[in-house]
């Protein structure tokens, strides 16, 4: 077969109807898989494929056959071949930024910074220590269980160095429920279940600590409930800490209009004492002086508002569920581990800031209608970064994607969404000579 024919063959209607047809069945297929489940399982299963990207190879082989076999090009050639290398360079672009660019987001609260880009692909971290103070990382993976889930009979194994961790099962969609228990870790936390109650709230919940010096927080509105390892001083508002001190519980009561605690002492599992506002009780339901969360799991075949993907996770004896976003301690004799199932860390070679944010609403109602961010970048000089301002800062694009509130509505955190496109420039060159070859068709068609 000469150069000729290969080229006629390449080139011939056929192949295009073939192609053409090829990628309206994949992105067919790609948006009744996006209807019902969501965008991530769309791209892994078809926009992402080999197969799609073999179909868009073949696409642009037949464009180039197109082009080379009109050789040499005459002017009235000019509308189709400008319109052909636009969209081969729409598809180089396209590729380049899959393979190298970047998209992900970060999340930065008020006065505090960060320089971690959370993207959408997984990772396994596994960390040891000797003293429960000091971990260090022995074992770091990506991971796409999406794909590649594992099984009992193919589990991923993690050698720990005295026993192995062994990953044998995961669910895309899942409602976790958690469950506290008691642990004979003394590296973890307290874990405590309270009740607020009177004639007309009935309040329970449960506060854990996942190391014994953290302070948690539960914002209920009109009152704060705070579990922590040491007694606090003047809070200016309505709190309830609850302070942990080995099988012993501790209590302040704090009034927002009061200089000193309301009341103070030790309250016992069963016990109950009344907090002076609104006649509310606060009861002590259960407390275990070293707690640890455990999951349970209902699975779903869709995702939802409430679903997120969970790994099972055998060691010693044990089966646990691992949520994404999540951390399971093992420990065994005077080892300890962290085994850490989460989205996948991006670090940037500079950090962002969050001086000061503010968010603007609806005149009535409480939806944001514009919200910005006044950050600063490695502490070089203040950049204002709002909705329809995006900065430009080492190549990347830092954009205003949305923000957190707290349980009173107030803004406590930026989310930032960070971009790099490699092939963004290729992609609009390939747009405008599109549309260049449109304009010229038509106009050597009405000359």
């Amino acid at each position: 077969m000469n150069f000729k024919k290969v080229i006629q063959f390449l080139s011939s209607l056929k192949l295009a109807v073939m192609v053409m047809l090829s990628i309206c069945i994949l992105v067919g297929i790609g948006t009744v898989i996006e209807s019902k489940y969501d965008a991530e399982a769309a791209s892994k299963l078809i926009y992402r494929t080999n197969w799609m990207w073999l179909t868009l190879s073949l696409l642009a082989v037949n464009l180039t056959a197109v082009m080379v076999s009109r050789w040499p090009w005459k002017k009235r050639h000019a509308s189709f071949v400008s319109a052909h290398i636009g969209i081969l360079l729409l598809l180089l672009g396209s590729w380049l930024t899959q393979r190298w660019g970047l998209d992900g987001t970060m999340r930065v609260e008020i006065n505090k910074s960060s320089q971690q880009v959370i993207v959408s692909q997984n990772e396994l971290s596994l960390y040891a220590s000797e003293n429960g103070s000091q971990f260090h990382q022995v074992f770091k993976k990506s991971v796409d269980f999406f794909l590649n889930p594992p099984r009992p009979e193919k589990p991923l194994v993690i050698s720990t160095g005295f026993f192995n961790i062994e990953v044998v099962d995961f669910k895309n969609y899942v409602v976790p429920q958690a469950k506290t228990l008691s642990t004979v870790d003394v590296t973890a936390g307290a874990g405590l279940r309270y009740q607020l109650q009177n004639s007309r709230v009935n309040h329970i919940d449960w506060l854990v600590q996942s190391r014994p010096d953290e302070v948690v927080k539960q914002d209920l509105g009109p009152a704060q409930v705070i579990l922590s390892s040491t007694p606090m001083s003047l809070l200016d508002r309505n709190a309830i800490v609850l302070i942990a001190q080995g099988t012993k519980i501790q209590y302040q009561v704090f009034h927002k209009n009061l200089k000193q605690p309301f009341s103070q002492g030790f309250i016992n599992e069963g016990d109950a004492i009344p907090l002076g506002w609104m006649d509310l009780k606060l009861k002590i339901l259960r407390y275990f002086p070293h707690a640890e969360s455990e999951w349970e799991i209902v699975e779903k075949d869709h995702p939802t508002a409430l679903t997120v993907s969970a790994m099972k996770v055998k060691y010693l004896n044990q089966e646990r569920w691992v949520v994404l976003n999540d951390m399971l301690k093992i420990s065994s004799g005077a080892n300890l581990f962290r085994l850490i199932f989460g989205q996948e860390r991006v670090p940037l070679n500079f950090s962002i800031d969050l001086k000061k944010f503010e968010v603007e609403r609806y005149p009535g109602v409480q939806k944001a209608s514009e919200y910005k961010s006044w950050v600063s970048i490695s502490n070089q000089g203040e950049h204002l970064i709002s909705m329809n301002e995006p900065l430009k800062v080492n190549g990347l694009m830092v954009y205003q994607a949305s923000f957190e509130e707290d349980a009173r509505g107030e803004p406590i955190a930026s989310i930032f969404s960070i971009n790099y496109d490699p092939g963004r420039w290729l992609k609009y060159m390939g747009s405008l000579l599109m549309s260049l070859g449109i304009i010229l068709l038509f106009y050597f068609r009405r000359v």
